[in-house]
């Protein structure tokens, strides 16, 4: 199981590094303007402004639920308008940044599980394996000591 630690804390080690990566470098990563077209493409499902996603319900109640107060890795920034000052929007939100953390988080721990049911699996079937050839080689043995 040494190696297993090695391999595990390297790997959230790499995973940590980009986590902080993107933390240090999130204000110039959020200053990054492209033209509004460039983003559409980039959304998963159609996306209209005129379209009230609430279903009917007064705008006064959309800003409510929309306008909840996260702490978000620099919820002090305001991206947005320094790209709307371009006539432009960021490439990355601090809202996607925050997404692509918590993807982060559990890509690592999907990793590390399925390294150690690997590892765990691998080691009951060589257990298997060398029942096995003990019970082969001890058959072996009992026909050899027979023929003498």
């Amino acid at each position: 199981m040494d190696i297993m630690d090695v391999l595990v804390g390297a790997e959230l080690m790499l995973l940590g590094f980009i986590s902080l990566l993107l933390t240090v470098f999130q204000g110039s990563i959020i200053k990054i303007c492209v033209k509004e077209s460039v983003t559409h493409p980039l959304l998963p499902c159609d996306f209209s402004p005129e379209e009230s996603f609430n279903g009917g319900e007064s705008s006064s109640n959309t800003t409510d639920i929309t306008s909840h107060n996260r702490r978000l890795l620099a919820e002090e920034f305001q991206g947005k308008g320094y790209c709307a000052a371009k006539n432009k929007v960021p490439l990355l939100s601090v809202e996607a940044l925050h997404h692509l953390h918590i993807f982060i988080f559990v890509l690592a721990i999907v990793h590390v599980t399925f390294s150690v049911l690997t590892v765990v699996f691998g080691g009951a079937k060589i257990r298997q394996w060398k029942h096995w050839e003990d019970s082969v080689a001890k058959d072996n043995y009992d026909t050899e000591q027979g023929e003498i």
